[in-house]
């Protein structure tokens, strides 16, 4: 099979079916990726006929979108470039969680696969990148968190360890940095409100009240 060059605006879809399918088997819908890309409806219809064409997506009218064998491939290739890059830029450039996010999604697109075996091999392989999400190995295959849940599913008082920043939000880091709340860190879930939607936490020596939003966003694992 031919490999097909995909256009910048078309691995920023393919990045974005694959991601809404990661979370929900069903896949992705027209209006969710419209909204998550920031373009209309019909541009997104467009888009997906013209990944189905090139045999990228599966695509029918009404039903959500999924990615082929190649589309996914493809995906992970991107998502791989942008982890990298955001692993790069955090542990060698010293950038923000934020900062890294929006730089990787412009270095992504440039960089060849030989940079990108080149750039995993100088920062040793990692497994995850600084929010904690998995790195696609040169396969697309990815390493897995065990036992791992948003922090607003645990249900009783518990010593925890933070693996995942799951946002996109800069408000979102900007607190995360402010309270130390990182990848790696441990800490104690004092207490839970259930009825006011709280939790309280205490990390780095200091007691902050979080609202259900907040962990719904952090990923944990208890422990051992």
């Amino acid at each position: 099979m031919t490999h097909n060059k995909v256009s910048l605006s078309s691995e920023n879809f393919l990045k974005a079916v694959y991601r809404y399918e990661s979370r929900n088997k069903k896949g992705a819908s027209i209006s969710d990726l419209a909204s998550r890309l920031n373009i209309s409806k019909s541009a997104a219809t467009d888009m997906a006929k013209k990944l189905s064409t090139n045999k990228l997506v599966k695509y029918e009218k009404y039903s959500p979108l999924k990615l082929s064998t190649q589309g996914k491939k493809q995906a992970m290739q991107v998502i791989r470039k942008h982890r990298l890059w955001e692993t790069f830029l955090h542990e060698v450039l010293d950038m923000d969680l934020f900062e890294v996010h929006r730089e990787a999604e412009a270095l992504e697109h440039s960089t060849s696969e030989s940079l990108a075996d080149k750039l995993a091999a100088f920062l040793n392989y990692p497994k995850f990148d600084p929010h904690g999400d998995p790195i696609p190995d040169k396969s697309g295959n990815l390493p897995k968190h065990r036992n791992s849940v948003p922090l607003s599913e645990i249900k009783t008082p518990s010593i925890l360890k933070i693996i995942r920043l799951d946002s996109f939000s800069e408000s979102f880091f900007n607190f995360c940095k402010q309270n130390n709340i990182r990848k790696g860190i441990s800490f104690k879930l004092e207490q839970i409100f259930p009825n006011e939607d709280m939790f309280e936490i205490e990390i780095s020596d200091k007691k902050i009240v979080l609202n259900k939003a907040i962990c719904k966003q952090i990923i944990v694992t208890k422990n051992s």
